[in-house]
């Protein structure tokens, strides 16, 4: 549970001898679950004077003291009645204003009045007070952030080796490690890089217990940052002589932007019975050696997620594997040999994602009519329904909104079906926080399949925004939002936007989402097939654009799908109440999260593990397109805009020439 404290409304009437002494420079407020052992603290930071008395009808009076605000958890320190329970002075300042419009009924004066009283001083003391405070702890971390005077001298230094070859200080902790100030905020001790070496960071204090917890905190750290580096991509072995086997990188448009990346494409390789025996032996090592890279890193992954702070979600999503960053084939090839390319996946300047670039239709067919027709595989998620063809759709819908620091800002409600009517209203909402570093997720396995569709197993941390933290002209939006019942099978059809919004914050970018729900047949686990619905805002140049937020006409349509397990979402939601440094208090085995059903005996280890990826791989091939790349339009071939090559790494003269190709926008 976070224990974080806070400045919270109840408040304690001191004598006036206590509040001089508190406000003096040389003794500070303490820092929030400041340690018993004594502290030293830098007066000279502190570089404003105490407040002045108030003079007037502001002043103390004698007697009763200066207010001071107090620190507790939540409403268990609240005291009663606030400040008046325990003090004779009057509620309201001035008693002859309730007088006064009592005597004048008119509404000038009741207007006027009303505005004096809404004056009263009560509220600004209170705010100057957690003003002042608020700069004092912001004045201190700044101090702590830096070595300290020479002339101190502390009971207690370490020095902490971090792995800067992995992780650069500035760029895994932030300029003067600012990613580091929660601890320096519970405890109170400088925490600085050192200088004779700027690998190491050096931890002044007088507390040999609270050292080691720090230093427990920065392996718990490092531990988080490397749970955020697991990054691995696989290609599947296709049933062809993989020694003949060339893969090609076809550029192509993303849908939605103009932004290229490299979609990956299978070329010759083709072979008889005889010749598909003979290679048996090498495709079984390969796929054995995926296994186990997939099985390790997924565990790897899991037991650092314990680490990571906010919410955590894992799924499995399926669509079209793309590649950002990539090394060129050698010798200025044109193609890869199946093994280069493999090999240069797992090179880790090698960057991609995983886009939604399902293929609706089919010959026989579509998406929706292969899965009603999955039984042998999937089931009815709602236990009222009793085929597959009647499962109901599922609404919600995002908005993005970019702040003035670039960052973008998502509100994602949820729809639901009022009952006994055909009206939809919001079930939830919630609202998180896209920064723009945050491009990799704490896990990301991307597995290219020539045959069936790419798929993909991602752990993301969601950066959660409380109410609170929300402006009110954004609460309002939320709750303008409304939901316009269309036709029954609105996934196959083509369908307008049906969300309606108010114009008063401007929006950049709406995506309407709908799916279908199923559940794996004889486990926990939920298949989940999606349509999204992609609208842009209008440019205000454009005819027939009258509204602040009038969005496209045309929406861009993808489909996708994932497989998660609703018991996933409840253990790794538990990171979000972890403060740094600490653990999710769950089990980060991959029994724990894959658990295997089968009780005719004992089993095998991770056979729970392999048995899901087993249905994974069900699952792709019901997702299958009938051509991996007919959903991608593709670039023309321009190599002085579309391709942006790297020099040859020293040490490769002699060696093939090979170069790194980043994809960039047009």
């Amino acid at each position: 549970m976070d224990t974080n404290y806070e400045l919270i409304g109840a408040r304690e009437w001191l004598p006036d001898e206590q509040i001089t002494d508190l406000l003096e420079p040389n003794n500070p407020p303490p820092i929030r679950n400041q340690p018993s052992a004594p502290q030293q603290w830098d007066s000279s930071a502190l570089t404003r004077e105490p407040p002045a008395q108030p003079r007037g009808r502001n002043a103390t009076h004698n007697g009763r003291g200066m207010p001071v605000w107090v620190r507790g958890r939540g409403g268990a320190n609240v005291v009663s009645g606030g400040n008046h329970a325990n003090s004779a002075r009057p509620r309201y300042q001035s008693g002859k204003m309730m007088d006064n419009i009592a005597d004048k009924p008119d509404y000038e004066t009741r207007s006027r009045n009303a505005d004096k009283f809404a004056k009263t001083p009560s509220y600004s003391t209170a705010k100057n007070n957690r003003l002042d405070v608020t700069e004092w702890r912001r004045v201190q971390l700044q101090m702590l952030r830096h070595k300290p005077d020479p002339s101190k001298r502390f009971a207690e230094t370490m020095i902490f080796l971090w792995p800067v070859d992995e992780f650069p200080l500035e760029e895994s902790l932030g300029a003067d490690l600012k990613d580091l100030d929660p601890i320096r905020d519970e405890f109170g001790y400088h925490i600085y890089t050192y200088d004779e070496s700027k690998g190491y960071i050096r931890v002044d204090g007088d507390n040999h217990a609270n050292i080691v917890e720090i230093v427990r905190r920065f392996r718990a750290k490092w531990c988080k940052l490397l749970a955020t580096q697991t990054k691995l991509y696989l290609v599947q072995m296709p049933p062809v002589n993989i020694a003949n086997a060339q893969v090609g990188i076809i550029k192509c448009y993303e849908p939605g932007s103009r932004a290229i990346c490299g979609a990956p494409k299978l070329f010759g390789g083709r072979m008889d019975e005889h010749g598909l025996a003979v290679s048996r032996d090498r495709r079984n090592l390969l796929c054995l050696e995926n296994e186990s890279r997939l099985r390790n890193s997924v565990g790897q992954s899991l037991h650092g997620s314990r680490f990571i702070e906010g919410y955590v979600r894992m799924r499995v999503n399926f669509g079209t594997f793309l590649l950002d960053e990539y090394r060129v084939p050698a010798d200025s090839n044109p193609r890869y040999s199946f093994e280069e390319f493999r090999t240069m996946l797992f090179n880790s300047r090698t960057k991609g994602h995983l886009i939604h670039g399902l293929d609706f239709k089919y010959k026989d067919g579509d998406l929706i009519t292969r899965c009603s027709q999955a039984s042998d595989i999937l089931s009815p998620f709602d236990c009222n329904v009793e085929r597959l063809e009647d499962t109901k759709p599922l609404y919600a819908v995002n908005f993005e909104f970019r702040d003035n620091d670039d960052s973008l800002l998502r509100l994602e409600a949820q729809f639901k079906q009022s009952r006994g009517s055909n009206m939809f209203e919001v079930s939830e909402r919630r609202w998180v926080r896209l920064h723009g570093n945050d491009k990799r997720p704490p896990l990301q396995i991307g597995v290219v399949d020539f045959e069936k569709s790419d798929w993909q197993i991602e752990i993301k941390a969601l950066d959660f925004q409380e109410s609170s933290s929300i402006e009110q002209s954004l609460k309002g939006f939320a709750h303008s939002i409304q939901f316009q019942n269309g036709p029954s099978d609105g996934l196959r059809g083509i369908v307008g936007q049906r969300v309606t919004f108010s114009d008063s914050v401007r929006v950049d970018k709406l995506t309407e989402k709908t799916a279908l729900r199923y559940r794996v047949t004889g486990t926990e686990y939920v298949f989940e097939l999606a349509r999204y619905d992609t609208y842009y805002r209008a440019k205000p140049g454009n005819m027939g654009v009258t509204r602040v937020n009038q969005m496209t006409e045309k929406p861009i349509t993808t489909w996708g799908a994932s497989i998660f397990s609703l018991e996933w979402d409840n253990q790794l939601g538990k990171n979000g109440d972890i403060r740094a440094g600490n653990t999710a208090d769950w089990n980060a085995s991959l029994n724990s999260f894959f658990p295997c059903d089968d009780d005719s005996g004992p089993t095998e280890d991770n056979a729970g593990f392999n048995k899901f990826i087993y249905i994974v791989n069900q699952i792709a091939h019901v997702l299958a397109p009938e051509r991996k790349d007919s959903g991608l339009e593709r670039v023309v071939e321009n190599p002085f805009t579309s391709m942006r090559s790297t020099q040859q790494p020293q040490g490769m003269k002699n060696g093939p020439k090979m170069s790194w190709a980043k994809v960039v926008s047009s």
